[in-house]
């Protein structure tokens, strides 16, 4: 049995299109009690809104997206699209060019890595890799960064999806240069 999604998990699934909006919708007026548990201003806003009106997905974004903190929303969004792709939903080419274009030329250029896949499912031929090879290599990359996400969230209690920096690249970086004095680093960095 599926765990009861709260109405801010199902708002967030709503904007990421995890959730159809007419489906929102009726779940939203079978739901009798739901105002007693909201602030004013968001009742107003869910039971108002038209869900009928052209472009409602769109103004469905522009009016719910600033009622939630943006952090506490892109890492649900991200983690949300993380296990998407390791399950392999259907979502896999909206996400890896959302990833990629829209999240990490922005605030998000760890998620870059895993966007740029999107050019390998494009034509596979180029990167010498078969599909079923590519979608278990981005699932493996999916896990590991969605693992290293988790990791730092719970070290850190007011942890910052902006903030984020994978670890193995900050580990790796800091074993060389303390192993070698910096000037040989760059010098062989330089003459490769």
């Amino acid at each position: 049995m599926e765990p009861q999604l709260t109405l801010k998990e199902r708002i967030f699934m709503t904007i990421e299109e995890e959730i159809p909006l007419k489906e929102f919708e009726q779940w939203l007026y079978s739901q009798g009690d739901l105002l007693d548990n909201l602030n004013d201003e968001l009742a107003l806003a869910v039971f108002s809104f038209n869900y009928n009106q052209k472009g409602a997905h769109y103004e469905f974004n522009k009016i719910f997206v600033p009622h939630f903190d943006e952090n506490e929303f892109m890492l649900w969004k991200i983690k949300a699209n993380l296990r998407a792709l390791i399950m392999g939903k259907e979502t896999r080419d909206r996400i890896l060019h959302d990833f990629y274009y829209d999240l990490g030329y922005d605030d998000y250029p760890f998620l870059q890595g895993i966007g740029y896949y999107m050019f390998d499912f494009e034509e596979p031929e180029y990167s010498g890799r078969s599909l079923s090879d590519l979608s278990s290599e981005l699932k493996s990359d999916a896990q590991e960064l969605l693992n290293e996400i988790e990791l730092q969230e719970k070290m850190n209690p007011d942890f910052q999806i902006k903030s984020f920096r994978k670890i193995e690249s900050e580990l790796i970086t800091s074993t060389v240069v303390s192993k070698k004095k910096w000037w040989t680093v760059l010098y062989s960095k330089l003459m490769n």
